[in-house]
């Protein structure tokens, strides 16, 4: 990244980028313990995801699909396994304000039995 855009080595490829500050919510957390950041994730400045059930049965190399890494970021601690209906459903705080988010993404993989997380909670 040069003067806020970003470069392939040397070449500039006129795509601009802003960093977003981390949201204050992420250090807080929920009445029985969890991180908000580990239930959910600012994704750009107007869109919270959850992802429900952190496991998914086609997560093997040869199954996945090309861009998931959902259970990635269960082995390195930055989210919990299955999030509960009463996390799930709860306001996320920022600041002594809540965060009101126009987008509110659902993710689910897929269980033995064919149902998906968000269905399964």
């Amino acid at each position: 990244m040069r003067d806020g855009r970003i470069c392939l080595g040397e070449e500039d490829t006129a795509i601009e980028l802003s960093p977003l500050r981390r949201p204050k919510f992420y250090g807080m957390t929920t009445s029985d313990g969890v991180l908000y950041d580990q239930i959910a994730r600012l994704h750009g400045t107007d869109v919270l995801a959850k992802t429900v059930v952190q496991t998914c049965i086609r997560y093997a190399e040869s199954d996945r699909c090309r861009f998931c890494t959902i259970e990635e970021s269960l082995r390195g601690s930055a989210t919990v396994a299955a999030k509960t209906p009463a996390q799930l459903g709860g306001q996320v705080p920022c600041g002594g304000v809540v965060l009101r988010c126009p987008s509110l993404g659902l993710l689910g993989a897929e269980f033995e039995d064919g149902v998906v997380g968000c269905l399964r909670v």
